[in-house]
């Protein structure tokens, strides 16, 4: 009994000293990332209150292969380059671009964030375009393809991402979230002006039916058919 009572009087207090402490629940906000539930927004940093609009919109599929990269990458290890810039996915800065809480630069060319979840947040974000065939990557490419052009040491890297997605490094990105084929179609004013052109000879006089049976066999027509392919 005493200790339920002590328990109820800790809880009390907690509550008591929220609700006249408004400022440090709005203060506070509580990300979901690949690593462990982590705080961020306190008073002590407002900077991270807000998401940038690029790096808001992460699904599931973002985070679990964005930690897979941030394990490769060492990021877990205190002391190591990634884990002291808070670049979970070792980015490396773009002339004459600067990722949304990005710090500085340090000697190697790897960028610093301000914290942890800006960090998340820049990988999460190029992940994201490697899903969605934006820049020089496609969901198309394998592990090991994506490895060539994102690390040195491409052969490693692609073995150990691969590995901690449980799967081949010869797996595309498409094939492990799913992710459907784009189809990407040209305007071709001919073929438009082709297909318009067909003519097809009508009877003066046709039944209700004999219509319809015409119109499946215009729809039909291999010419059009082959213009609209």
């Amino acid at each position: 009994m005493r200790k339920l009572l002590r328990l109820i009087s800790v809880s009390t207090l907690i509550g008591i000293w929220l609700m006249s402490n408004p400022q440090a629940i709005a203060q506070t906000r509580t990300v979901k990332g690949a690593s462990p539930t982590r705080v961020i927004g306190t008073t002590k940093n407002r900077a991270t209150s807000t998401v940038p609009a690029e790096c808001a919109d992460v699904c599931g599929q973002y985070r679990q292969f964005s930690w897979a990269i941030a394990k490769q990458e060492g990021f877990f290890r205190p002391g190591t380059i990634p884990n002291r810039n808070h670049n979970p996915g070792d980015l490396k800065f773009v002339a004459g671009y600067s990722f949304p809480g990005q710090r500085g630069v340090d000697r190697f060319g790897h960028v610093i964030f301000k914290n942890d979840y800006w960090g998340w947040a820049a990988l999460q974000n190029q992940v994201r375009k490697m899903c969605v065939e934006s820049g020089r990557y496609s969901p198309q490419m394998s592990i090991q393809q994506i490895g060539r052009l994102y690390a040195r040491d491409w052969k490693r890297w692609s073995a150990n991402v691969a590995k901690n997605m449980n799967c081949d490094p010869h797996t595309t990105l498409a094939e492990l979230f799913s992710i459907p084929p784009t189809v990407k179609v040209q305007p071709d004013s001919s073929k438009i002006t082709a297909i318009l052109n067909i003519q097809m000879v009508m009877p003066n006089s046709a039944s209700v039916e004999l219509w319809h049976e015409l119109y499946e066999l215009d729809q039909n027509d291999t010419r059009r058919v082959q213009y609209v392919l």
